[in-house]
C-alpha cells in the first residue's frame, strides 16, 4: 500500500484499481472528491462504479455528482 502526502496528489492520479476510502466533514467535500475521482477515470477510459446508499440524502447527492461530472 502506498502512502502520499497530499490528497490531491492522489486525486490527480491514481493508479488503476485505487481503491480510496474518505473521511469527510462536509458534503460538499464528499462531492468534490469523488467527482474529481470519477474525472480522472472517464479521462484514462476507464469504467467507474458508484454506490450511494438509498435515501433522501443519497438522491441529493448523486444529482450534486451527476451535474458536476457533466
Amino acid at each position: 500500500m502506498k502512502t502520499l502526502l497530499s490528497w490531491d496528489a492522489l486525486l490527480a492520479a491514481p493508479a488503476p484499481c485505487d481503491h480510496i476510502v474518505q473521511l469527510y466533514t462536509s458534503d460538499e467535500a464528499l462531492v468534490s472528491t469523488v467527482a474529481r475521482f470519477i474525472e480522472h477515470g472517464l479521462t484514462e477510459g476507464e469504467a467507474n462504479l458508484v454506490t450511494l446508499l438509498h435515501g433522501e440524502r443519497a438522491h441529493r447527492l448523486g444529482v450534486r455528482l451527476r451535474d458536476r461530472i457533466r
